[in-house]
Formats: C-alpha cells, sequence, structure tokens
C-alpha cells in the first residue's frame, strides 16, 4: 500500500530557473520517491540506504557483546550450560534492535516536536524530550536565526528529498538544516544553499548570499546543539 501526498518546494528552488511549487511524494512501506515533472526520482534517503554504515555496524556488535555481558552477570560463579548460553546469545540479538528501535522512536518524536513549533503551533514537551528541545531553542536563539522554511522538499535531475528547516543569519547567510537526535540533545547537520546535501543540490539563485565554510568551520560537519 502506498500514500502520496503534494509537498511543498522550498522557496528558493520555488523561484528561482522556473522551480516548481509543489511536487508529489509517494511513500510505500519503508520506500519513498518523488514526482517531479511526471519522472519519479528516488528520495536521497532511500538512496543511502545502500550506502556502507561501519559505524552503525560495530555499535550494534558492541551493543550485542555489552548485552550478552548484562545477561551472564546475574549467573557469575555458576556453570555454562548450553540453554544459558543459548538464552545469553538471543539477549545479545534482540538488544541492538531494541535499543536503535527506541532512539529511532525519540528522534521521530523531537523531529515531529520541532516542526509543528516551527509550523507556528505550541507543543506539550514530554519529560524524555525535555532537554532535547530545550538545547534546540538554545541553539536557535544562540544563532540569531530567522526561519525561512521548514519540512520541504528539495530535487536534482535524479534524486530528490525533504529538508527539516532553512534558517537565515542576521547577515544574510542561509543555513539548511538537517535534525538528528543523540540521547541528550539535537545534532543540527548545517549546510547552506548551492552545496550538496546528502546528495541534493539546493538551487541557488543569483546574486544571493550563502553562508561560506569558512566563515563558521565548526559547523562543517554539524553542530551539536
Amino acid at each position: 500500500m502506498s500514500t502520496s501526498e503534494q509537498i511543498t518546494v522550498n522557496s528558493l528552488q520555488a523561484n528561482s530557473f522556473g522551480g516548481l511549487s509543489e511536487i508529489e511524494r509517494v511513500t510505500k512501506r519503508t520506500r519513498r520517491h518523488y514526482v517531479v515533472r511526471g519522472k519519479e526520482l528516488p528520495s536521497v534517503t532511500t538512496v543511502l540506504k545502500v550506502w556502507p554504515k561501519p559505524a552503525l555496524y560495530n555499535w550494534y556488535a558492541k551493543r550485542g557483546r555489552e548485552a550478552m555481558a548484562e545477561y551472564l552477570s546475574d549467573y557469575l560463579g555458576e556453570p555454562i550450560s548450553p540453554g544459558l548460553l543459548e538464552d545469553a546469545v538471543a539477549a545479545a540479538k534482540i538488544a541492538p534492535r531494541r535499543d536503535a528501535q527506541e532512539a529511532a522512536d525519540l528522534g521521530t518524536m523531537a523531529h515531529q516536536l520541532i516542526s509543528i513549533e516551527l509550523a507556528g503551533q505550541e507543543v506539550t514537551v514530554p519529560p524524555e524530550l525535555d532537554s532535547v528541545m530545550r538545547s534546540f531553542h538554545d541553539w536557535q536563539r544562540d544563532e540569531h536565526l530567522t526561519l525561512v522554511d521548514s519540512e520541504t522538499a528539495v530535487y536534482a535531475d535524479r534524486y530528490a528529498g525533504t529538508i527539516d528547516a532553512l534558517f537565515k543569519r542576521d547577515n544574510g547567510a542561509f543555513l539548511l538544516v538537517d535534525f538528528k537526535t543523540s540521547k541528550k540533545n539535537i545534532l543540527a547537520r548545517v549546510r547552506c544553499p548551492g552545496v550538496r546535501l546528502r546528495g541534493c543540490y539546493l538551487c541557488q539563485p543569483r546574486g544571493l548570499r550563502t553562508h561560506r565554510r569558512s566563515d563558521h568551520p565548526a559547523r562543517q560537519g554539524g553542530a551539536r546543539v
């Protein structure tokens, strides 16, 4: 089963080079694509699913070892039977998937709260996300940012995607932001118009001033906020 919706294209791209104001976004199970002028374009997230993620593999292995040690710690000094070892292995298999899903659920909740707030609506923050939302508010205030767009589409020749937010600094520089959560904070991955973001380009109108990498070197790979 698939769902389809019209999603607004970011204002910079929509107003430049004959850009579209809306494109269609189609979600089918865990995959997503966009329809631009009748052409199906895969989402950047879908494309990147085939990209190797060694850090994630290492985390899975580490969490599995930790889960096995935690399980066996209750049986210190006792003989290790085949059944006990089998149960410990099962716990090691389950723990990484469980923890990853919990982290994904927390990230989804944080993303939804930020999106609703950026849309100008009031939100009720659950206790488990209090520190995350505080860090977001502190970051937005300290960086002197004005919202331009949130949850809007970008598209290129072969793929498309949805950006979390586009901000503008007091000095006129634009910041393209992708929010990611850690255990207690939000990680805002910051890029500027005209710079590749997960495979997509945000069209840059002629004469538009953008944030340069040299302006804020600490932001090149992302800023913990």
